[in-house]
């Protein structure tokens, strides 16, 4: 799963449209519509709780290895997302 979630701690309360989730597909590629301009944290999440990924506590633990994005009015994105493995 592919997590984006707004820089901003304040927005991690559900429901909010600046913490969302994306399945990817077979090639990996993965979209998330309608995200609001902003900037985000972009991190790939190989082990999650359903609706785990909605708490900021678990979001808090992402932060250090996540990328750093930024969304414009209207603006499509690529952006390329590692997993990283945990030892």
């Amino acid at each position: 799963m592919v997590l984006i979630f707004s820089q901003d701690r304040a927005q991690w309360l559900p429901p909010s449209r600046r913490v969302r989730a994306a399945r990817p597909a077979t090639d990996g590629s993965f979209e998330v519509p309608d995200l609001p301009p902003g900037d985000y944290l972009i991190a790939a999440v190989t082990r999650a709780r359903p609706d785990e990924w909605e708490h900021p506590a678990f979001l808090a633990r992402l932060v250090a290895n996540a990328g750093r994005v930024t969304i414009a009015e209207g603006e499509q994105h690529v952006q390329d997302v590692r997993v990283a493995s945990r030892r």
